[in-house]
């Protein structure tokens, strides 16, 4: 319509009304160019929110996946002091529930850990991943609709250092598998109580099982470590989240 309009001015030589036409054009599509970017920025606000709440859950997953690790990590530590530094013996703290539950049955649930230091040294946990969210923004290219572009740098560089960390945790989980094969050739069963007199007398005497155990505690220490740091980044990319979001 407004083509015909023109048409019939220009023809008419009403330039005046062919100006008029143009404004108008021009008009229309500068608004036109507005609303689609108002509409653009507030589909890239509503889907920067929901990245953020589902940010703000991964992390806090994260967060109680480390607390567990971590548990997990300083009974085997306590262990190793017990064995090897006469420390006094693991407490029966929410992670040793865990194994009871989980390997031995409810015949075991008022066993002591002193009484089942194979299975504490035979059992390894180690963090599992908790950035969905991040994997997506960056395989949809969406990383960047955060209007704070600092955002996407500093969950760059979190997630890479979490998985570092989770690579260099696998450590664990490979020892843990070589030391239970060594326990079990000699005739030292996970699931079985032995006393720790016995136990200890059996790590003194054989030079293997010794070392097998050694690295654990070793490890384990260096997993401590290496997990609170993490979970210092952890809160520290949470409370930046939680932050932005507010």
């Amino acid at each position: 319509m407004i083509l015909r309009r023109v048409t019939k001015h220009v023809k008419d030589q009403n330039w005046f009304a062919v100006g008029i036409d143009f404004f108008i054009v021009v008009v229309g599509v500068f608004v036109g160019l507005q609303v689609q970017n108002w509409s653009e920025r507030q589909g890239d606000r509503s889907a920067e929110q929901r990245y953020l709440i589902e940010l703000r859950q991964d992390l806090e997953m994260a967060l109680n996946e480390i607390d567990e690790t971590i548990a997990n990590a300083e009974l085997r530590r306590a262990a190793g002091a017990y064995v090897f530094d006469g420390a006094p013996p693991p407490n029966a703290v929410s992670t040793f529930k865990k194994m009871q539950r989980n390997f031995l049955g409810e015949d075991a649930a008022g066993a002591a850990p002193e009484d089942y230091l194979p299975l504490i040294f035979s059992v390894a946990r180690i963090v599992d991943k908790h950035g969905d969210t991040y994997a997506e923004l960056v395989a949809t290219g969406n990383i960047g609709v955060f209007e704070d572009r600092s955002i996407a740098r500093e969950l760059s560089t979190y997630y890479s250092r979490y998985d570092e960390i989770q690579t260099g945790d696998e450590m664990n989980w490979t020892q843990m598998t070589k030391t239970r094969e060594i326990l079990q050739n000699r005739g030292i069963s996970m699931t079985s109580p032995i006393s720790p007199t016995n136990f200890i007398t059996r790590v003194r005497d054989d030079d293997e099982i010794e070392a097998a155990l050694q690295n654990v505690a070793g490890l384990a220490g260096w997993q401590v470590k290496r997990l609170s740091n993490l979970r210092d980044e952890t809160e520290g990319t949470l409370a930046r989240i939680e932050s932005y979001s507010d």
